[in-house]
């Protein structure tokens, strides 16, 4: 597909709406010191390097099967100067089939069966099911890992330092259409490859930063985890 599938987690547009609420009483920022601390003496690769390099990362997720993990997000919104707090885990299976469950307040359960999208609001009793017809129905929960051509709609720029790459991608000018992000930026670690840290800038204001821990890559996932079952005396809303 020509274009990213940014997993996890996350979060991401669709899940970011829904998400609104603090996972603590009282959070505070702490994902720019990490992304500072990761991004210490860095170094840009020149052309070649980083052409073996986009070439090596999207083989590496072409390949990879499930990704599996805990994860932290904070939303900056612009527009209101807030930052929004939000941490779980989630396992994801391609081509479609996903499952994210947040922790502490804020409880929510997201599963794509591969045929339909549930988004379950525990503490409101309601769940969310929408009709998944084709890849791109759900594209927008996959945004936060660098799977497919992504060279085709953004501009790349990339740099390393002893433990970590940098790979940022700018939004080309003819993709402002199909794209709903200005740009990324994927902190992978050099030896495995696996993310740490993203921060993706939305069209509407918002900056998005997740940040990865405990993440496995391409451990056996049986489809009986995106089965998904409505509770009782649960209000489903069709959309």
């Amino acid at each position: 597909m020509k274009k990213i599938f940014f997993t996890l987690l996350i979060l991401i547009s669709f899940i970011t709406a829904v998400f609104c609420g603090d996972a603590d009483a009282n959070p505070k920022p702490e994902i720019d010191k990490i992304f500072k601390e990761k991004t210490l003496d860095m170094e840009d690769l020149d052309e070649a390097e980083k052409n073996i390099f986009v070439a090596n990362v999207k083989q590496f997720y072409k390949d990879m099967k499930t990704f599996q993990g805990k994860f932290k997000e904070e939303i900056f919104l612009s527009f209101i100067d807030q930052t929004q707090f939000l941490k779980g885990n989630f396992i994801f299976k391609k081509e479609q089939l996903f499952r994210l469950e947040t922790e502490e307040s804020d409880l929510q359960v997201i599963v794509s069966d591969g045929e339909i999208l549930w988004t379950h609001l525990i503490d409101e009793g309601i769940c969310y099911k929408r009709a998944i017809e084709k890849a791109e129905d759900i594209s927008a929960l996959f945004e936060i890992l660098p799977i497919g051509e992504f060279d085709t709609n953004f501009n790349i720029t990339a740099a390393k330092n002893r433990t970590f790459y940098l790979l940022e991608l700018k939004i080309k000018e003819d993709a402002q259409v199909k794209i709903s992000y200005e740009k990324i930026i994927y902190i992978l670690n050099r030896e495995t490859l696996h993310p740490e840290i993203v921060y993706l800038w939305t069209k509407d204001g918002r900056v998005l930063k997740l940040i990865f821990s405990e993440t496995q890559i391409d451990k056996e996932l049986d489809d009986s985890y995106f089965k998904f079952v409505v509770p009782e005396k649960v209000e489903v809303i069709e959309y």
